[in-house]
């Protein structure tokens, strides 16, 4: 159980991400991932995306390695898409690795990218029905990352 203090840095650390202080976000998601027993949070996800943003790939990768007991886990599959993406662009990564990367994650999500290009849309993405509750691979699960991961993206 996160102690009231915990919980309201999360809280702050969330509004940070909001109002774009991605450094300081990250600040307090890496506090709270270090001194928490148990990240029954996210804050993992919620310092991976602060990374994403700050342009710290290397750290980014790092954490998700650490973190992912299996590498599974949607929003490092999908977060290490955009790493690679940008790598491949920038001449450092074989298309082959994007490919790679990228059905990994479809295959973890498929619902997962057309969220992703609901957000280049004047239509934006629905509301989240239950923000708090969703199932592995379906389209809860899929709006729920892309709502919290959508400064990445």
């Amino acid at each position: 159980m996160l102690s009231r203090q915990d919980h309201e840095k999360r809280l702050e650390g969330d509004k940070l991400m909001k109002e774009g202080n991605y450094r300081g976000a990250a600040k307090i998601f890496r506090h709270l991932l270090e001194t928490l027993d148990r990240d029954g949070q996210g804050n993992r996800y919620a310092l991976f995306h602060a990374l994403l943003c700050l342009g710290d790939f290397k750290e980014a990768e790092q954490l998700a390695d650490k973190h992912s007991a299996d590498g599974d886990e949607l929003p490092f599959l999908y977060g290490y898409v955009a790493i690679k993406y940008l790598k491949f662009k920038l001449g450092y990564l074989a298309e082959k690795e994007l490919d790679t990367a990228l059905i990994k994650a479809f295959q973890m999500n498929q619902f997962v990218p057309e969220y992703l290009l609901l957000l280049r849309t004047s239509s934006g993405l629905p509301e989240m029905q239950n923000p708090h509750s969703y199932t592995v691979s379906t389209r809860s699960e899929a709006l729920h990352y892309v709502h919290s991961a959508k400064d990445v993206w």
